[in-house]
């Protein structure tokens, strides 16, 4: 295994170190920006109404702002879900005792 392998491997590992001592408040942070955004979605599909246009639409910063956290909240979660999820740990492991092993 090459230097640049194994200082890889070191980075990965400390990320996932922070982002678990960190995760909890910053997956509640993410979490309610996710709610936020689902119910905006679900606003526009049943009334064609977007909550943006409370503050000015998509033109106003302040719109523009959420919709960028919002997106940057689903970008966070779909990383750091797997390693911060207690149910999808648990489904690894119950999981990896019947995955077929190859003869």
């Amino acid at each position: 295994m090459s230097s640049h392998s194994r200082t890889l491997i070191i980075e990965k590992a400390l990320i996932i170190s922070s982002i678990r001592k960190g995760g909890d408040s910053m997956h509640m942070v993410t979490f309610i920006l996710l709610i936020i955004g689902g119910l905006n979605w679900l606003l526009v599909g049943i009334f064609g109404w977007d909550i943006g246009q409370i503050f000015g639409g998509m033109d106003a910063a302040i719109s523009r702002v959420i919709y960028l956290l919002v997106g940057l909240a689903a970008v966070y979660e779909a990383v750091t879900h797997k390693n911060l999820c207690k149910n999808c740990d648990k489904g690894t492991a119950q999981n990896q005792g019947s995955i077929a092993k190859p003869m």
